[in-house]
């Protein structure tokens, strides 16, 4: 059993969970969900260390000392590193200790890989600097082009950018995004993400509810979606939780509309429990070259896993993924987007019991967690 160093802000659930319960500026959930499947998807065939950035946001003055932490979670630890978490002070604070702690962990020889959240320019450093102190293989993992992040700067990005030539091998989402990322040809890995059977319990007691969770941003359609749904004759509600820009715009839809809930910000485990109660899970997202040539939209894998019936807006991508077992929007414009929901008003519930059920089967037997751990696993094994 190989060791692998996983270098991630991903934390155990129920800490990510108060994270967010307690934070006034949330951390991202996507990064949070994807990173933590990849990490217990590698432990089923590894042993896996993980060297967290926790995502807290920056404090104000130089006495802000978060502590070391260190947890179990079944083959995985969970090395919560320390740091002053002070603007000026916390990337380096965070470097130093970092590589304390991973110098202890090579007092103990074991064939090891680093595998790295490579968007996260403080870990990309840390894994750089210490895969060559240890001649370890350092593996990338690119989820979505750089200039796509959302609250970075001009520095930052050139550092993402600069970082990429010293992987050694390649995860990444789509085939564009290693094109992009990984010029050199380096040995490469595509997979568009991972599903997983969570066990959520049917509680929910409201009216039927449609439900898109997500970041807020216009560019994602959730203004055209609010505004397709207003129109909506059904007699059902649309739940919409997230964070981000375009959430005024939500709270002034949901005075408007007593039908449209917004319920904020909420754990991935909420998420989880609002997708498999809902009726119909929405993208909204339009078709962007720009942004579907370097990401999937990470709630469509969980959607079409949930077992209830996916409207996403159609592209080349998603449609190569899901095939006819998600009911399309022709595009993200209002008017389409209409027209899918009358689409949906008007199927058999048989029908729509199908294709929920075809699009589960469809990801599970591709994308669950075992499948791709194993496959990830050999061809790093394969490649190192």
């Amino acid at each position: 059993m190989n060791r692998i160093i996983y270098f991630s802000s991903a934390m155990l659930p129920s800490d990510f969970n108060a994270l967010v319960s307690s934070s006034k500026q949330s951390p991202n959930p996507s990064n949070q969900i994807f990173h933590h499947k990849l990490i217990r998807a590698l432990s089923l065939y590894n042993e896996v260390e993980v060297i967290v950035n926790r995502p807290f946001p920056k404090a104000r003055g130089f006495f802000n000392n978060i502590p070391y932490e260190k947890k179990k979670e079944g083959n995985i630890t969970f090395h919560y590193i320390s740091f002053n978490n002070s603007h000026l002070l916390k990337p380096w604070s965070f470097r130093n200790r970092a590589g304390l702690i991973i110098g202890k962990l090579f007092t103990e020889k074991k064939e090891t890989i680093f595998m790295v959240d490579s968007l996260n320019l403080t870990l990309a450093k840390v894994a750089r600097f210490t895969s060559n102190l240890h001649h370890v293989t350092n593996v990338g993992i690119v989820t979505d082009h750089p200039k796509n992040l959302s609250g970075i700067n001009r520095k930052y990005l050139k550092g993402i950018l600069a970082s990429f030539k010293f992987y050694d091998l390649f995860l990444t989402l789509t085939e564009d995004l290693n094109t992009f990322a990984n010029p050199q040809k380096k040995p490469h890995y595509v997979f568009p993400g991972l599903v997983e059977e969570v066990k959520v319990p049917k509680t929910m007691t409201q009216r039927p509810f449609m439900f898109f969770g997500g970041a807020l941003y216009e560019r994602y359609g959730v203004s055209n979606l609010m505004n397709a749904f207003s129109t909506f004759s059904g007699d059902c509600d649309l739940v919409i939780a997230g964070q981000g820009p375009a959430s005024v715009a939500v709270r002034t839809a949901a005075k408007k509309d007593s039908r449209i809930i917004y319920v904020g910000m909420v754990n991935p485990v909420e998420v989880l429990k609002y997708q498999k109660n809902s009726i119909l899970n929405i993208n909204p997202r339009p078709h962007d070259e720009n942004i579907d040539r370097y990401s999937i939209p990470s709630k469509m894998l969980d959607y079409m896993g949930s077992g209830v019936l996916t409207l996403s807006v159609r592209n080349q991508v998603l449609y190569a993924l899901a095939g006819d077992s998600v009911l399309w929007a022709k595009s993200g414009s209002v008017e389409d987007l209409r027209a899918a929901l009358e689409t949906f008003a008007a199927m058999d519930p048989s029908e729509k019991e199908k294709l929920a059920q075809e699009a589960k089967k469809r990801v599970f037997e591709r994308f669950a967690l075992d499948i791709q751990g194993s496959k990830i696993s050999y061809f790093i094994k394969s490649n190192k």
